[in-house]
């Protein structure tokens, strides 16, 4: 979450300062800008995973999209929202969507597989499940 917060994942904006070769179409969502700010917030993709979350939790949150400047930007703003005692689970929420986000597209780079964002959604509720097994309690 530290990387997606400081836009220092390993995209196609940094790949390239660093001299690494990598595509021009972003793997997601076939569009050119592949960087961290696209990847967690501006992405089609992962707004569709988004709306899957939302709708789910019942809760009014804006979904992450071109109103907002940065992953941080949109992560403060939504943050807010939520009550205090509830900070805790969203921000686990957060870090546990981003993680699946970033692993799909690592699968898309790396192995060639794809899933749909209703699959996404669903390897999330599975990763909570294992969460909430494990003692610590998500509200989603």
């Amino acid at each position: 979450m530290w990387l997606a917060v400081h836009r220092r994942c390993l995209t196609a904006d940094n790949l390239g300062r660093r001299g690494w070769p990598c595509t021009d179409t972003y793997q997601l969502c076939l569009s050119k800008p592949k960087t961290c700010t696209h990847l967690f917030v501006h992405c089609p993709f992962a707004s569709q995973v988004w709306r899957l979350i939302k709708r789910r939790t019942t809760t009014d949150f804006p979904i992450p999209g071109s109103n907002f400047a940065s992953t941080e930007d949109w992560w403060l703003q939504v943050r807010k929202r939520a009550p205090k005692s509830n900070h805790r689970d969203f921000d686990a929420v957060v870090i546990l969507v981003y993680w699946r986000i970033w692993k799909e597209r690592n699968s898309r780079v790396f192995e060639s597989t794809q899933h749909y964002p209703k699959e996404i959604f669903d390897l999330i509720r599975e990763d909570i499940r294992l969460w909430r097994t494990a003692g610590k309690v998500i509200a989603i």
